[in-house]
């Protein structure tokens, strides 16, 4: 057998400082082979045997007291954690890691390992994909059933498993792991697995695969399926970047396990931006497969490049100008530009057929991505199609010198004409700053009230004995409960200050039940059912010096959802963080709050708590006002934060703004005298007895209670 001599992946220095910047802290929380314990700015780190490296948060690095030494976060994955140094840079650009090592010869690839431990619940990789990404919860249902999608038990990352033909009874010969919680935006979001299977990626296969999507991010995948439940007879493929390898293996792959090409059509979902580009021309240009083996026919390649008709304001006002000063016509100027440079401010080319010289340089993939001039790059073509006297018909004489062939020569002219066509027809979208993704377009149509799950996902792609999914799953109560809810009740009353009334009554609803475990079970109703539940701790861990509580979501609880009660017939809403700060704030409230929702919100997602509204009012209820009832908490102001960020929210009228045009009042509400709603209700307490201790009378009291009283 010849051997292979395996080609290295360099980097720039550029690459490389980006990698040392990497967070440590996150990186040991997403993939660290170690334990990390103690908190502060300086945490400890074990791993190995080696003893404990210092990590300094400030300065992101590591110390290694016992040999005096260190480094940043690539020293670390080099010296302790395993990795070669190209493993360890292409790991922290979230790149996929190859087992490159210089100039050693081998006869296979080493054999791909599952290291993941599965947890026993998805809640948190599920809540990310729903909430955060916006994927729809039958496609997330479906991707768990199938063991497509697990929870990483260690460090609670969405993990996709690479099925061999994206099968789900198929083997796992890869995986990515998607970062469900970050610490900083320049850290990687994904990781994909080591020695996983290579020129493969995340991959489904939907009936009979009569045509093939590719997608450059497995989350881009995900999206454009929740966009398109109806997708059958098909694969979906994830490059897990632009790897043209991926798209010829995946062709032979279909052929010799279905015994069928991909007639119906190649489409490639890519990012819109110069490499997306790129990437589809090159391989329109390079891969034309046959429809059926033995005949002539092709297989169309189709460009599904989302916000391909957005144009960034400032450069379309410049181009405007340019064209105005130098007599030129606009519509030709946006085509020349749009095919060397997508419309952007880089050099970096976004065509595959030379096309470059005026905004864009040499398709050299190692081209340092630089910021143009452009208004000289404008008059610079200006000037050429004056002296060429260049058409939308001629525009390949702007490029005579770069030697385009006959085929790039057609291409290049093909589009331009599609391009000048929708310039022409205005068929454009001027805006602030475009848009990339597949997912940057599913939550756009999320947050202009696009509710897939309304529409169900192809029946062939769902198992014969499958409930299907559009219709919620039933949420089953598991846990065994105890004889008695004293310790429930008793931890309610004293320590979260509870009224005890409203905990009897809700005892006696089942509402709130006590486990074998002497743990508080909040139920959460819906409507006539009870859709999920969560759990809180009444004993406290204290291991390694830090008092903890045990909290936890039901498995198959509603995403988003959380425990809710309603009072008469509801006009207002209040929302809290927690059940515990619900039952405080309506103890403090008792003798007032009525016809009203509470409802604590099980994550801190905005999207959840609009999903909700939106679902009351489809049910006819009426909002005179919400109420976001925080803690004085960095989670509280956060909430907030995110709130005042929605399309919805009007900043100068301090509204909720619905499709009708209606406008609901929305009010935040933080305690007065304590840190949170428990707290509140204690010093409220205190304070009011010390006051009646001095002046006495049940008058002063109720006055003091009036005074202290926190407005609705």
């Amino acid at each position: 057998m010849e051997k292979e001599r395996k080609r290295i992946r360099t980097f720039t220095k550029a690459e490389i400082k980006k990698a040392a910047q990497t967070d440590i802290i996150n990186f040991i929380n997403s993939h660290g082979k170690g334990t990390l314990r103690g908190g502060g700015r300086y945490p400890k780190y074990y791993i190995n045997g080696h003893g404990s490296l210092v990590i300094d948060r400030k300065h992101n690095y590591f110390y290694h007291n016992g040999q005096h030494k260190g480094d940043n976060v690539i020293r670390l994955l080099t010296d302790y954690e395993g990795y070669s140094f190209p493993q360890a840079v292409a790991l922290l650009l979230g790149e996929e890691l190859e087992q490159h090592t210089p100039y050693i010869e081998t006869e296979e690839d080493l054999e791909f390992t599952y290291s993941y431990i599965k947890d026993e619940t998805t809640t948190q990789a599920a809540n990310y994909l729903i909430q955060v990404r916006g994927i729809d919860q039958e496609i997330v249902s479906y991707l768990v059933e199938n063991d497509y999608l697990i929870q990483d038990k260690r460090y609670k990352n969405a993990v996709l498993n690479w099925k061999k033909f994206g099968l789900p009874e198929e083997e796992i010969i890869g995986a990515t792991s998607i970062v469900t919680k970050k610490s900083i935006s320049d850290s990687p979001s994904k990781y994909i697995a080591k020695n996983s299977e290579k020129h493969y990626g995340f991959n489904i296969t939907l009936g009979q695969p009569k045509a093939v999507y590719f997608f450059e991010a497995s989350i881009d995948l995900l999206s454009y399926w929740s966009l398109n439940k109806d997708l059958n007879d098909c694969r979906l493929i994830c490059l897990e970047g632009l790897k043209d390898k991926t798209i010829i293996k995946t062709i032979q792959e279909t052929y010799q396990k279905f015994g069928m090409l991909p007639s119906e059509g190649i489409y490639y979902g890519v990012d819109n931006d110069p490499a997306g580009h790129h990437f589809f021309d090159s391989c329109d240009k390079n891969y034309n497969f046959r429809k059926e083996a033995g005949k002539e026919e092709l297989i169309t390649n189709q460009s599904l490049i989302p916000y391909n008709n957005q144009i960034q304001k400032e450069i379309y006002d410049q181009v405007r100008q340019a064209a105005t000063t130098h007599g030129v016509d606009k519509n030709l100027l946006l085509t020349i530009q749009k095919i060397e440079n997508n419309l952007t401010m880089t050099n970096k080319i976004s065509n595959g057929w030379k096309a470059y010289g005026f905004f864009a340089d040499s398709p050299n993939e190692h081209v340092k991505a630089q910021e143009i001039q452009l208004d000289e790059s404008l008059e610079k073509v200006c000037q050429a199609i004056k002296e060429k006297q260049v058409t939308i018909d001629t525009i390949s004489d702007l490029y005579q010198q770069n030697d385009l062939t006959l085929l790039e020569e057609k291409l290049l002219k093909d589009r331009a004409s599609e391009l000048y066509m929708m310039y022409d027809q205005e068929n454009i979208d001027v805006v602030y700053g475009v848009s990339k993704d597949w997912n940057d377009y599913l939550k756009e149509q999320r947050s202009e009230g696009l509710i897939t799950e309304k529409q169900p996902l192809n029946s062939n792609v769902l198992s014969t004995d499958r409930i299907r999914s559009s219709i919620p799953e039933s949420f089953t109560y598991y846990l065994q409960d105890s004889k008695t809810n004293d310790v429930v009740r008793t931890t309610l009353i004293n320590k979260y200050q509870a009224d005890p009334m409203i905990v009897d009554a809700l005892i006696k609803k089942r509402l709130i039940r006590e486990d074998d475990n002497q743990r508080i079970v909040y139920l959460w109703k819906d409507g006539e059912n009870v859709s999920g539940g969560q759990v809180t701790g009444t004993i406290e861990d204290k291991s390694y010096g830090r008092s903890k509580i045990e909290q936890k979501i039901l498995d198959a609880s509603r995403p988003g959802y959380g425990f809710n009660v309603t009072l008469g017939t509801p006009d207002e809403i209040y929302f809290f963080q927690s059940p515990e700060d619900l039952l405080s704030y309506w103890t403090l409230h008792k003798n007032t709050i009525d016809h009203s929702i509470l409802f604590a919100l099980s994550d801190d997602s905005p999207r959840s708590m609009i999903n909700l509204l939106n679902e009351k009012l489809e049910q006819g209820v009426s909002f005179k006002q919400v109420n976001i009832c925080i803690n004085k908490d960095k989670a509280g102001l956060a909430l907030i934060d995110e709130i005042t960020k929605l399309e919805a929210f009007d900043r100068k009228e301090r509204t909720l703004t619905t499709d009708k045009g209606k406008q609901i009042p929305i009010k935040s509400v933080r305690p007065i005298l304590g840190i949170n709603w428990q707290d509140e209700v204690q010093l409220k307490k205190e304070r009011v007895k010390e006051l009646s201790r001095f002046q006495g009378g049940p008058t002063v009291q109720q006055q003091v209670e009036k005074q202290l009283s926190i407005s609705r």
